[in-house]
């Protein structure tokens, strides 16, 4: 079986790479966004008040990076 190349993307929409459903249903949602930015929040996560406040300056800064990812802290 010939290897599927990748969707053409917009280059500034990323694409989840996850074949699951949580991966489709966030593609869909990437599809359909007019905004700039997007961020996922699972269902058994919470972010604090300045959660993306860091991520977004990160990416408007001169020669940003083209996605950020910030990381949860364990609650006990």
């Amino acid at each position: 079986m010939p290897a599927r190349s990748p969707p053409p993307r917009s280059p500034d929409r990323r694409q989840a790479t996850k074949d699951t459903r949580q991966g489709v249903v966030r593609n869909v949602g990437i599809r359909l966004s007019s905004s700039r930015y997007v961020a996922f929040l699972d269902d058994d996560n919470e972010w604090e008040p300045d959660h993306l406040g860091p991520a977004v300056g990160a990416l408007r800064a001169p020669g940003g990076p083209d996605a950020a990812v910030r990381l949860l802290s364990h609650l006990s």
